[in-house]
């Protein structure tokens, strides 16, 4: 790149930049959370993210946020997955929560571990978790364990 001439906004065509991609994003939005915050969600409208989150989820995501992964059965069923450190009153971490969100909508939870906590809990996370969706499966990494989720047979 060439600092000193980075292309600049032309309205009238993209060739100033080195890619693009139009509709890239199937649901037309970003998630987003920072420091004791909610998970927000952001839509594109004309090229440009909303000024305020369309959605925001119900759960405060302590310390440094969260990083949220989303995955898809092609171009339907998206979800966004996002761990949560879980502390206790002495402020000592206790356990992480994996949580699933609905990719169109963050405000509807569709999942999250403490649900059934005696099958699904596992230990400590490690910061900056980012949980890993492959092959139908969801990795999170714990301090001393690797937790891995997925459907349960009939």
């Amino acid at each position: 790149m060439d600092i000193n001439h980075l292309g600049h906004y032309q309205s009238s065509s993209n060739s100033q930049i080195v890619q693009y991609l139009p509709d890239a994003i199937g649901n037309g939005g970003v998630e987003h959370s920072g420091q004791n915050d909610v998970l927000k969600q952001f839509q594109f409208r004309n090229g440009k993210l909303s000024s305020s989150p369309v959605a925001v989820s119900s759960i405060t995501f302590v310390n440094f946020g969260v990083q949220p992964s989303v995955s898809a059965n092609g171009d339907k069923d998206g979800i966004v997955w996002a761990s949560e450190d879980i502390y206790n009153s002495s402020g000592a971490q206790v356990n992480g929560v994996l949580h699933a969100f609905d990719a169109n909508n963050v405000a509807q939870e569709l999942y999250n571990s403490a649900q059934n906590a005696t099958r699904d809990s596992y230990g400590k996370e490690i910061r900056f978790t980012l949980p890993t969706v492959a092959h139908g499966r969801v990795y999170v990494v714990g301090n001393a364990e690797l937790a891995i989720f997925g459907l349960l047979s009939q």
